[in-house]
């Protein structure tokens, strides 16, 4: 125990000496004419950490003698502090006083939680609120593999206004449960799904289906930008440790030549992208058609379609999108799905007309394409409630006075 407290205060002891030597360096940069950035700086040792090993934050710049909030936000959404001997996780954060130069010192004990971590420095009163923009931060990850961390679809609550941005707040907003809605036929679902500890520089797949008829009624019949019904939707709003580099990579999302085959079709597929933040889209795949009979149609369709029957029962549709990864942790992928109309299939075949049974959206697989190695997916699958949609309609009330006259009247 002694050879361990030795050894910790050995390397606080250099870490000051190396931030010390980082300061005297910046002032006779700045004494040379040299600008240097102002501020505090939040920092870690290395970039990754193998489990169980200790973080070692170090920053400059601070109020000497005075107290700060280090908290540490995990992968699970956590904020905790580790017993560096049990490794028993306790909810709350430390604290740390920076020394007589302004250097602030702090070790964080990790305990096998994988993924993406982000280390911030709070005045000491901080409450705990998240949302407070932090004094310095930092992000490590702790040894994880890519990953996909989740998909959501955006729920809008009362039918939104031209300011909703989907951002979560009580029961509306970006939500990984069943969406209720309301939509209307002809409206777009935003869905958005994010991905972690990817290398900067490989190239993944990712696989997107969803049910594009149930019963033979059809329910999500083509994609669609994200925000072409909610226009301010926000794909990266309520995502922790994101920030999402505007402009984002987009594609267009191609035409889906099996559905414009069928001749219930009496539509025109409007157009869309799909859109990645913090990455670049390199290509789609052409499009597959599951039918209810579990044989498919993959693209062209020729005379598959034609004569009718690719829709009839449960049918679903899927797509490949290839892209890059520009960073390690914030890539985001947005993309919608657009609500069959009675307008495009007519009537009785549209969306509203399905009953009972929900139709979904979903991520199906995802693959490292560099390396060649498969994915783990998970449970990836979202629902929109067939009550979630509903006709555009006008009801006009008519209503004969005896005598007929230009009186008011009151209506319940």
């Amino acid at each position: 125990m002694r050879l361990q407290l030795r050894n910790r205060r050995a390397s606080k002891s250099a870490r000051r000496l190396a931030l010390l030597v980082a300061i005297v360096l910046g002032m006779l940069a700045l004494f040379a004419g040299a600008a240097i950035a102002a501020g505090e700086t939040w920092t870690t040792g290395k970039a990754d950490y193998a489990p169980g090993e200790v973080v070692d934050f170090s920053g400059a710049g601070y109020v000497p003698g005075v107290t700060y909030a280090v908290p540490v936000l995990r992968p699970d959404g956590s904020i905790v502090t580790v017993d560096p001997v049990t490794h028993e996780a306790t909810l709350g954060w430390h604290t740390a006083t920076a020394d007589a130069e302004g250097i602030l010192i702090y070790d964080y004990q990790l305990n096998g939680i994988a993924g993406l971590y982000e280390g911030r420095v709070y005045p000491a009163d901080w409450l705990g609120y998240w949302s407070e923009a932090p004094i310095a931060s930092v992000l490590f990850t702790d040894d994880a593999p890519p990953a996909i961390s989740g998909i959501w679809q955006c729920q809008p609550g009362p039918y939104p206004g031209s300011t909703f941005d989907c951002e979560t707040d009580g029961p509306d907003g970006w939500t990984s449960g069943n969406n209720e809605g309301p939509f209307l036929e002809g409206d777009t679902v935003p869905y958005r799904t994010r991905f972690l500890n990817l290398v900067v520089g490989d190239t993944y797949r990712i696989q997107i289906e969803w049910d594009t008829s149930k019963a033979g009624k059809h329910a999500l019949d083509y994609l669609k930008t994200f925000n072409a019904t909610i226009p301010n939707a926000d794909a990266c709003a309520s995502l922790k440790l994101v920030t999402c580099v505007d402009p984002p990579s987009t594609v267009l999302i191609p035409e889906d030549t099996i559905m414009a085959s069928d001749p219930e079709w009496g539509g025109v597929q409007d157009s869309g992208e799909f859109t990645l933040y913090n990455g670049t889209i390199i290509s789609t795949s052409t499009y597959t058609l599951e039918k209810n009979d579990h044989t498919t149609v993959t693209e062209p369709p020729g005379a598959a379609c034609t004569s009718g029957g690719c829709y009839d029962g449960d049918t679903s549709t899927y797509i490949d999108v290839i892209f890059e990864a520009d960073t390690a942790h914030q890539v985001v992928l947005a993309w919608g799905g657009h609500i069959a109309s009675r307008l495009d299939w007519g009537i009785e075949n549209s969306a509203a007309f399905i009953s009972g049974s929900p139709f979904h959206m979903r991520v199906n697989e995802w693959y490292d394409v560099t390396n060649g190695t498969g994915l783990n997916v998970g449970a990836m699958d979202l629902s929109l409630s067939s009550d979630a949609v509903v006709f555009p309609a006008v009801i006009r009330v008519i209503k004969d006075a005896v005598p007929e006259g230009a009186q008011s009247f009151g209506f319940t």
